[in-house]
């Protein structure tokens, strides 16, 4: 996989590339994991195209599992992009975008629109 880096109000971020495989297992989310480690950054940010449908299914187990790995070790996750089309699909999905936006992304989850609003939210959490 292909990495830029950023750092936003002190936070480091790992962006990955919008062009490669999808992200369709946990060891896929593991990967990512010890690159974000390996870099010191506290967010992995990835475009929605990169992620497989299962990780929108929340059925499957996917998204828990990579979030839920990334927060243990402090680490949080960006989608960047459009998913309003898996939030129209699913209802547990959409109500998932739906306490990430009301929360402002103060979790360890968020979905914005693009690197320049990932910028700006993680600018206003004053990290």
């Amino acid at each position: 996989m292909t990495y830029k880096f950023g750092t936003y109000g002190g936070t480091h971020v790992l962006h990955v590339d919008e062009c490669g495989p999808a992200i369709t297992s946990e060891l896929d989310g593991r990967e990512l994991l010890e690159r974000a480690i390996q870099e010191d950054a506290q967010w992995i940010a990835i475009p929605a195209s990169r992620l497989g449908d299962a990780f929108f299914t929340l059925s499957s187990g996917l998204a828990g599992a990579i979030v839920q790995r990334l927060q243990n070790h402090g680490c949080g996750l960006a989608v960047l992009g459009d998913v309003e089309r898996h939030a129209a699909a699913s209802t547990s999905f959409g109500a998932l975008l739906a306490e990430s936006n009301r929360t402002g992304g103060r979790g360890n989850l968020l979905f914005a629109a693009d690197a320049a609003d990932l910028r700006r939210r993680l600018q206003a959490r004053g990290a």
